[in-house]
């Protein structure tokens, strides 16, 4: 009885397992659906193309604040072109953090990188919710104007 038992056991396991995987690779297929974004009636893949309607779009869907601020400084540091940009995946211009978490996997030419250009969204998210707790809209300007001001 017991050695009938066994193979039920395993084939149970690897029917769990089976769709386990299954549901996962659906779950990845809807997060890969969503990361598109459609502009004039064509889609783009956000993972692979990055414009200023695209990283919007980024931002509303994950509800980050003060977008363009975000959008401006993109254009700024980068034109969604630089070779900083091209090279690091790195929108804003951002150097390594050393005293806050980070997305960033080290330092290129004296700059962040990081593995794709959402993540670089991401880094600057975390350097704004460390320098702008309880700070208003013309508050955080501020502070950026003085933090420009200060590199020159």
């Amino acid at each position: 009885m017991i050695k009938m038992m066994i193979p039920l056991f395993v084939l149970s396991v690897l029917v769990a397992s089976f769709r386990e995987s299954k549901h996962k690779k659906e779950q990845t297929k809807a997060v890969q659906q969503s990361d598109t974004v459609m502009i004039n009636d064509t889609v783009f893949d956000m993972d692979t193309v990055v414009s200023e309607e695209v990283l919007v779009r980024f931002c509303k869907d994950r509800n980050i604040k003060h977008i363009a601020i975000l959008v401006s400084q993109a254009k700024l540091e980068s034109g969604f072109r630089s070779n900083i940009f091209v090279r690091n995946n790195n929108l804003f211009g951002m150097r390594l953090a050393k005293q806050r978490p980070t997305t960033a996997n080290g330092s290129k030419q004296g700059y962040a990188f990081y593995d794709n250009w959402k993540m670089s969204v991401f880094d600057y998210v975390l350097w704004q919710h460390q320098n702008t707790k309880g700070k208003s809209e013309s508050e955080y300007i501020q502070l950026l104007g003085d933090i420009y001001g200060s590199e020159k």
